[in-house]
């Protein structure tokens, strides 16, 4: 017996839920308080940051956290070079 062919899945076709505000507002509340990023580390990750440049973003923030350096703007920036 031949096997059904295969059936495309709309559910995979479809923009996986997402807050644009709520990674910016997660960034900017590491920005605002160096403890933060220390308290945001435990419970995300990188990969639950939809925009990659929020990704690119997250990621240098913790390089710098984890090397003991100052987050902030000036610092981010420099990281992301």
């Amino acid at each position: 017996m031949e096997a059904p062919p295969p059936v495309a899945d709309p559910i995979f076709d479809r923009q996986p839920p997402f807050s644009e505000r709520a990674e910016t507002a997660v960034l900017g509340g590491m920005l605002i308080d160096n403890d933060a990023v220390n308290r945001v580390v435990e419970v995300l990750s990188d990969g639950m940051m939809y925009r990659e440049g929020n990704r690119r973003i997250f990621r240098a923030m913790i390089r710098l956290f984890n090397r003991g350096d100052v987050v902030d703007v000036i610092t981010i920036a420099e990281e992301l070079k």
